[in-house]
């Protein structure tokens, strides 16, 4: 039986991580309608980060419990993830269509590039030897809090202002939206929530490389 839930645990890990991946490209494609085809850049971003702050920066500073060690990559992994996403969207979200897509994929490609050029964190071997923090059940009920939140967002004045964006943006100025701020906050909180799923990609599987963006 240990050996059948050994074997099951990791593919469990890895889908409440996808999951959470999904969700947060639902908030900026599926809320707002904007066609990001970069959005993984934004979680090699958060795991790479965030795995820079548990190898390099955590020791230094004296952390050592994991509890603490994996809600300050959390939070590290989320904020870089966020702020990544925000250097895309002031310039790229006065795109549209195509145009938008295109922007975003090159967006990816250069992110990639970044990493495979920077040999302290392995450049294109990989990050490796990244300590293994959380467990199935922390990144299950994750999970869980993301979907929940995604689901309480949308039943918020920001949440229909960005439902309203994304099936007609002339409809929704003619109301007052701010469209483009509206896009921001979405594209935001995406990044945010795609720089978590990285985080615990990163700190299961213990490696990460630049080819995830």
């Amino acid at each position: 039986m240990n050996d059948i839930l050994n074997y099951i645990q990791l593919p469990f890990i890895m889908f409440c991580i996808l999951a959470i991946q999904a969700m947060s490209l639902q908030v900026i494609l599926g809320g707002t309608g904007l066609l990001s085809l970069g959005h993984a850049a934004f979680y090699t971003v958060g795991g790479y980060t965030s795995a820079i702050f548990t190898v390099f920066l955590a020791p230094k500073l004296g952390i050592e419990n994991h509890s603490l060690m994996l809600f300050l990559a959390c939070l590290v992994g989320m904020i870089s993830a966020a702020c990544s996403g925000l250097i895309v969207a002031i310039p790229c979200l006065k795109l549209r269509g195509d145009y938008l897509a295109m922007a975003t994929l090159g967006v990816g490609e250069i992110v990639a590039t970044i990493f495979k050029n920077l040999d302290f964190v392995g450049g294109t071997r990989g990050f490796k030897d990244i300590p293994k923090l959380g467990s199935g059940l922390l990144i299950f009920i994750s999970m869980f809090i993301v979907a929940l939140f995604i689901i309480k967002f949308y039943k918020t004045n920001l949440g229909f202002a960005v439902r309203a964006t994304r099936d007609d943006e002339i409809s929704a100025k003619s109301i007052g939206i701010n469209i483009y701020k509206t896009k921001i906050i979405s594209f935001l909180i995406g990044s945010s929530l795609a720089g978590l799923a990285g985080v615990f990609y990163a700190h299961t599987l213990q490696f990460i490389s630049p080819d995830e963006a």
